[in-house]
């Protein structure tokens, strides 16, 4: 703080209460006690300091009274009486309070460990330190200070942050170790535009003692550092040409709905590297009939965007103002599959390092659920070319020869190309939308159609509420703490179920997770 005093004058200032939380200072000299002082004075709080309240009195310096001094503005004092030990000199004084609050605040997102300790100043008080890593320091407290509720709403309408004892400690996506006895992490958790998340951290000893500390949740900058991988992760151009910026939209949203910014960042990085996508993406429940009951059910209950050979549906026209789109146009008439699977084969379909099919499982399904028929076929192209040195292409040129021309026969079927496709950069699927009820995307909905889901408006609205579906289909409590996973566990349980096709998808996105830590 500064002490606003007339100019041109020379003052005597003092502390009488409050030695332990500053000093005050004036022209280089910093102590509890100044005599001829001059402007500015300052009070300035100890880095270490608790909250608390300081007296201070301040005492006119004036030619006319310095000389002759009246008892009634001389106080002695007696070694421990106050902050100092001087003689008060001045007759004409004031005593003022200046109160002394350390502000804690974390970002959201962002992950701060505490402990308990008695203070090395005062005997046998109590207190809340904030650490710079998962370790204990300076004497912190080994047992479990914190107990069951040791956090505590203090402003808002929901506890701002997400807390845990004892929880693996993480690296990336490495368990380097489980956080020591005493120690309680607290992560931010909630933000949102003109609210205010505050909570009070409070830790109790055994034998009664207590201390508490209040916490800010705070808006953070950015995500990340600008340029990782020489890759700009900061703007993302929408479906409509439109730039925007990444951060905004996961902070935003996420701060809304308790999710870590970072965690919608990696997962769009991972899928589409922020861009706006498209993919037809046939699926054995419903276009190979593995589940007719599934597939009865969504086609019977008023989806106007069922796709026939005599138009695209009845529901919302497809979009033309959708002008980004940079991996796959949309279909725009009733097609047969094997026609859009041959159009994306070599983009999307073919893995020509490893030689094999990606998504086999639901892109190119048998009988038997192998999904083998078009790897198979494009591996007997490539082993019989007559060239070697042109086998990949002679392969490829038969194999999607095949499916133009209808000689792969089980794709011979006109493809559900809005309902059974992903969107936005998540490439979340229209049906999971549908059939989970994510952001009014609904059968009984025809206003929603697929492709809103490409839309900003849509895309990590649908993203955050298809996290909390399957956090509670798995009977976690969402707005709980302390999870049997712990934190990042618990997103990275999470993202397994996004993609289960691919058994490194999880680790990949959570490596990104890290990447992009506020």
């Amino acid at each position: 703080m500064i002490v606003e005093l007339p100019a041109e004058q020379q003052f005597e200032i003092g502390m009488l209460e409050g030695c332990l939380l500053g000093k005050l200072s004036s022209g280089g000299t910093d102590t509890n006690y100044i005599n001829n002082a001059t402007q500015p004075i300052y009070f300035i709080a100890d880095s270490s300091a608790d909250s608390g309240v300081v007296k201070i009195r301040v005492g006119l310096k004036d030619s006319s009274t310095t000389g002759n001094r009246s008892n009634k503005g001389q106080i002695t004092t007696e070694a421990g009486e106050y902050c100092f030990l001087n003689t008060f000199e001045s007759v004409i004084y004031k005593d003022a309070e200046v109160k002394v609050e350390k502000k804690y605040e974390i970002l959201l997102g962002v992950t701060k460990y505490y402990q308990a300790r008695y203070s090395d100043v005062i005997a046998g008080k109590l207190v809340i330190d904030e650490l710079s890593g998962p370790n204990l320091w300076n004497g912190g407290l080994t047992s479990d200070v914190w107990g069951d509720y040791p956090v505590t709403i203090e402003e808002g309408d929901k506890l701002g942050v997400y807390w845990e004892k004892e929880k693996p400690v993480w690296e990336g996506t490495t368990v380097t170790g489980i956080l020591e006895k005493g120690l309680i992490r607290l992560v931010g958790r909630y933000w949102e535009e003109g609210k205010t998340y505050k909570v009070k951290l409070t830790a109790r000893t055994q034998n009664g003692d207590e201390a508490s500390i209040v916490i800010e949740v705070k808006k953070p900058g950015k995500l990340g550092t600008d340029k990782p991988l020489n890759i700009t992760y900061i703007d993302f151009v929408d479906v409509f040409g439109q730039p925007h910026n990444i951060n905004e939209y996961c902070i935003t949203e996420s701060g809304k709905e308790g999710i870590p910014p970072q965690l919608p960042k990696a997962q769009a990085f991972k899928e589409t590297k922020f861009k706006p996508q498209y993919r037809y993406e046939p699926w054995k429940d419903i276009e190979f009939n593995k589940k007719p009951d599934k597939k009865e059910t969504f086609f019977k209950t008023g989806n106007t965007f069922v796709v026939t050979e005599y138009g695209m549906g009845s529901g919302k026209p497809l979009p033309n103002n959708h002008i980004n789109l940079p991996e796959a146009d949309y279909v725009y008439h009733p097609t047969k599959a094997s026609k859009i699977i041959a159009r994306d084969f070599t983009s999307r379909y073919w893995d020509s390092k490893n030689r094999v099919c990606v998504n086999d499982n639901k892109v190119m399904p048998d009988g038997t659920g192998g999904g083998r028929d078009i790897t198979d076929r494009f591996k007997y192209y490539y082993d019989s070319a007559p060239n070697k040195k042109t086998a990949y292409q002679y392969a490829l040129d038969n194999v999607i020869s095949d499916l133009e021309n209808l000689r792969l026969d089980r794709y011979n079927f006109i493809a559900q190309s809005r309902i059974v496709a992903s969107y936005n950069p998540f490439q979340q699927t229209f049906f999971n939308a549908v059939e989970w009820s994510l952001y009014n995307f609904r059968f009984t909905e025809p206003d929603y159609s697929p492709e809103m889901l490409n839309e900003p408006e849509h895309q990590f609205k649908t993203y955050v509420s298809r996290i909390k579906y399957v956090f509670n289909k798995k009977v976690i409590d969402f707005d709980g703490n302390n999870w049997a996973l712990g934190y990042e566990g618990s997103w990275e349980a999470y993202e397994k179920t996004y993609n289960p096709g691919q058994s490194s998808y999880h680790i990949k996105v959570m490596e990104y997770y890290k990447l992009f830590e506020p």
